[in-house]
């Protein structure tokens, strides 16, 4: 994307981008504005926002339409994509995947089309979570169609975080085989929660 990775106090506010980026062999961390947005403190997050990307992505592993992945005490918010993915595993039509904690992802939209034998989402891939940590999805939606063969979701692939307020109406569809499929999510942890999300 725009930017390979940041460190340190550093954000990303209104850039754009409609790149056409693919990745070599081994190629992971892609974004279609940042590949990794790194840690920010607890009273000086790092924010990546107002951004938007309107390409195609192609590469092997943790794709996202506006970020691959982010590091504790990151918001993300204010993102739009229209994109089409294909990664083979862990693809998000805005982010690839939530290693981290203490992280804010809300009023972001994804369209377009996500493709990934494993670990799909129409916005996110795959969520993971401490219990005694945060992480909060609120107010974001998907129209993207996900294409997979297993754990994909028209929202997340695989979750455990707090998912508020949070909608997918996409198609969910099998590439070779079918095995944990759900209109807004594959399968979600026992850390997480949905609160008035659903799938239309």
């Amino acid at each position: 994307g725009l930017v390979g990775s940041t460190a340190g106090a550093s954000s990303i506010s209104g850039s754009s981008s409609t790149a056409d980026i693919i990745g070599g062999l081994g190629s992971a961390y892609i974004g279609g504005i940042a590949g990794y947005v790194g840690s920010g403190t607890v009273t000086v997050p790092n924010f990546i926002e107002k951004s938007s990307f309107k390409g195609t992505i192609t590469a092997e592993s943790i794709c996202g339409g506006i970020v691959g992945d982010v590091g504790n005490y990151v918001t993300v918010r204010r993102n739009s994509t229209d994109s089409n993915i294909d990664c083979s595993q862990k693809a998000g039509g805005v982010m690839g995947v939530v290693g981290s904690n203490n992280v804010i992802v809300e009023q972001n939209s994804s369209r377009g089309t996500v493709s990934g034998l494993l670990y799909a989402g129409g916005f996110v891939s795959q969520v993971l979570k401490d219990a005694t940590n945060f992480v909060d999805f609120h107010d974001n939606y998907s129209r993207a169609t996900v294409k997979s063969n297993d754990i994909a979701g028209g929202f997340v692939g695989s979750g455990g975080a707090v998912f508020a307020r949070c909608f997918s109406s996409g198609k969910v569809q099998m590439i070779d085989t079918e095995s944990r499929f759900g209109g807004f999510a594959g399968q979600i942890y026992n850390t997480g929660t949905l609160t008035g999300s659903f799938w239309d």
